[in-house]
């Protein structure tokens, strides 16, 4: 099971400090980390909602649950569950494995500045994925619905941020005709007695 948590880990960590290190300037750097904060923020809500309103019976069939029993219990179990130390029974639906290995691929496919992250970001996840199943952490559900949801949210997020985008360079453009129309006419008003008194304003 080991194999399966250290696949995972170093595939966050690794798309995170390599994405990190090839942006350029701290402007791209902030940049990237909201964006990857809310896509993975985002997938943990629906998984949340998902685990609330679906319980089956784990994979592995001597699974015993952490139960805490007051605050300091819980946020161990919260770090253990983080770390890939401890282990729920019925967080199934649906793989959260799945969705950091899959969000880092697609990150790897967006910002990768060569091919090479792109294929070893592929192989990265092919891998991880693999493992989850091989070592029953998730049933074949959990893990295509993992895959299916984050390229979802990850299409629909570039999606909609691509047109916030087209809608800005739309605004600046016609904010920019409406300054030089305004500027022509001033330029107009200002020129226009001079050339009628016959001299050039421009001419030196």
């Amino acid at each position: 099971p080991w194999v399966s948590d250290l696949l995972v880990n170093s595939s966050a960590l690794f798309c995170i400090v390599g994405n990190l290190l090839m942006a350029r300037g701290w402007r791209a750097r902030l940049v990237f980390l909201r964006r990857i904060a809310w896509i993975v923020a985002t997938l943990y809500f629906l998984r949340s909602i998902t685990i609330s309103v679906t319980t089956i019976p784990p994979p592995i069939v001597d699974c015993k649950p952490v139960i805490a029993t007051d605050a300091e219990g819980m946020a161990r179990v919260v770090w253990g569950m983080i770390s890939g130390q401890s282990k729920e029974c019925t967080d199934m639906v649906f793989s959260g494995h799945t969705v950091i290995l899959s969000v880092s691929f697609l990150f790897w496919t967006r910002y990768a500045r060569h091919w090479g992250f792109v294929v070893y970001s592929a192989v990265h996840a092919v891998a991880g994925v693999a493992s989850v199943l091989l070592v029953r952490y998730h049933y074949t559900l959990d893990v295509s619905l993992a895959l299916i949801l984050t390229f979802l949210v990850h299409h629909v997020y570039y999606r909609a941020l691509e047109r916030a985008i087209q809608r800005r360079l739309a605004a600046d453009d016609r904010d920019q005709h409406v300054a030089d129309a305004a500027a022509g006419c001033v330029v107009s008003a200002l020129v226009a007695p001079v050339v009628g008194s016959g001299g050039f304003a421009y001419s030196r």
